[in-house]
């Protein structure tokens, strides 16, 4: 019999490892995953499967129903299903890697190695190419590629503290924080400024919780790592502020929707417009072209609207096309887990639980300005690493004690 303890470990590495070392890797890691979660389901114990994972799923499967319910009620195209498929295909995966724990130290290492392979992508695109990392080459999407980078790099500066706790070797703290800086450089190289607003406040709050950890060496580490990646990303950051900066000037000016953030602000518009005239049910897919020209054909926004299929926040676009029944299903499905892992963490203190919590509060942030998770990227990266932390929770906590 293969040994599936090998399987969920492989792969608890390689996910995050190769997460950005392609644009499409992710699907190249996760979705094999996913199969084999199918097959090996019957060797599965089912009793793994307990309370906390029986919530964490019930969040994924309701995404699922409520958007099939809508496509059925509603009509619309059954594509539309595609992503939020995933949320119940993953299941099978989450009982395999309760079942059989993987060792700890492939998800450090895996961590780790992601963050600074996305760190030298970015370098490498925007220092000897010279284009916009992750910016459309080698198929990747700046704005999900940016933000999963900076997701890497907050996971791999809590495993750093993490070491600094467990008194580990002073050269693997390093490695560890300069992997970290890596995968925070790819996101400011990026000029993803979703990634951005939220993560400073992370930081901050990584930093309260270690701070009586970290030795006085470490800090000047830290300081200088910071200071290599802000005159690096400085150029890039100072372009992309200053452009957001003018692009809302403009809009509050009155020079209409061009710009990205103008435009932006014309899509929540149309959304908010369609929500307030199907406040229960949404306009459903099918009327979601429809209802952009009657917010055009009202006042509400400008025709610029039209060049775009999604609203870029997913929040809005739940809520336009799904009603009140969507955006509260699609809040169960963030803060159903995040309970989860927030209660883990009360408990005991655990590492996991923490990167759980930071995880879904980073990915709730990017979904204010980019529909995060209607791409395969996002989605795949939200369920594979919510069930990935969740089950080392569980298998961490109950070695412990």
């Amino acid at each position: 019999m293969i040994n599936l303890y090998l399987i969920t470990s492989f792969f608890c590495f390689i996910i995050p490892a190769t997460i950005l070392a392609y644009g499409k890797s992710y699907s190249y890691t996760i979705i094999p995953f996913m199969i084999i979660g199918l097959i090996s389901l019957y060797w599965c114990d089912k009793n793994k499967f307990d309370k906390k994972a029986k919530i964490i799923a019930f969040s994924f499967s309701a995404y699922f129903f409520c958007t099939l319910a809508s496509l059925l009620i509603l009509k619309g195209d059954y594509g539309n299903l595609d992503a939020p498929s995933r949320a119940l295909l993953i299941i099978p995966s989450f009982i395999l890697l309760l079942s059989f724990k993987p060792n700890k130290k492939a998800l450090s290492w895996g961590l780790a190695i992601g963050s600074a392979i996305a760190g030298s992508i970015a370098l490498y695109q925007n220092f000897v190419l010279d284009v916009r990392p992750f910016n459309q080459i080698w198929r990747f999407m700046v704005i999900q590629s940016g933000n999963i980078a900076m997701s890497m790099g907050l996971f791999s500066t809590v495993w750093a503290c993490h070491l600094i706790k467990e008194k580990r070797n002073p050269l693997l703290i390093f490695l560890a924080f300069v992997c970290a800086g890596m995968g925070i450089l790819a996101s400011l190289l990026s000029g993803a400024r979703g990634g951005w607003v939220i993560s400073p406040f992370i930081l901050f709050m990584i930093y309260l919780i270690f701070n009586h950890l970290i030795h006085l060496k470490t800090k000047v580490v830290i300081v200088i790592t910071m200071l290599v990646i802000g005159y690096l990303s400085y150029p890039m950051v100072e372009d992309r502020v200053e452009r957001a900066s003018n692009d809302i000037h403009k809009y509050v000016s009155g020079d209409a929707s061009y710009s990205s953030v103008g435009v932006r602000f014309e899509m929540w518009k149309g959304g908010a417009h369609a929500f307030l005239n199907n406040p229960l049910f949404g306009t459903g897919y099918e009327q979601r072209n429809q209802s952009k020209l009657d917010a055009i054909k009202d006042g509400w926004a400008t025709k610029n609207i039209l060049r775009h299929s999604r609203l870029h926040n997913n929040y809005i676009e739940e809520a336009s096309i799904k009603g009140i029944i969507g955006i509260t299903v699609l809040l169960i499905f963030f803060c159903g887990p995040l309970y989860v892992f927030i209660r883990d963490y009360r408990d005991n203190r655990n590492i996991y639980s923490y990167l759980g919590i930071i995880h879904i509060i980073s990915v709730m942030s990017y979904c204010l300005t980019q529909n995060f998770i209607n791409h395969h990227s996002g989605m795949l990266f939200y369920i594979m690493f919510t069930i990935i932390f969740y089950s080392y929770s569980k298998h961490y906590s109950e070695e412990r004690i």
